[in-house]
């Protein structure tokens, strides 16, 4: 493997790992706020639990969009994982 493929390799685990992690922390902050919906928490409560979520789901889905991105420039430099 060259340096390109490794780069690539590293960024596809990247988007993976990113895009998970967007996805638990955003399911996250839709359970704190139904907690707080169904009565079962206090507003008090819930509120900095759900509002962390978020802002945790938006790190992550920034870092996910981030690797999309070097996914593609290192693609247009002509780093190709499959046929190296």
């Amino acid at each position: 493997m060259n340096k390109k493929t490794k780069a690539i390799t590293l960024y596809i685990v990247g988007v993976v790992i990113s895009a998970a992690l967007s996805f638990y922390a955003f399911w996250s902050a839709v359970f704190y706020a139904w907690m707080n919906a169904n009565g079962s928490w206090s507003a008090e409560k819930a509120a900095p639990w759900a509002y962390g979520s978020l802002i945790l789901c938006g790190v992550f889905f920034a870092l996910f969009v981030y690797f999309i991105i070097k996914i593609v420039k290192l693609r247009k430099k002509g780093a190709d994982l499959f046929n190296d």
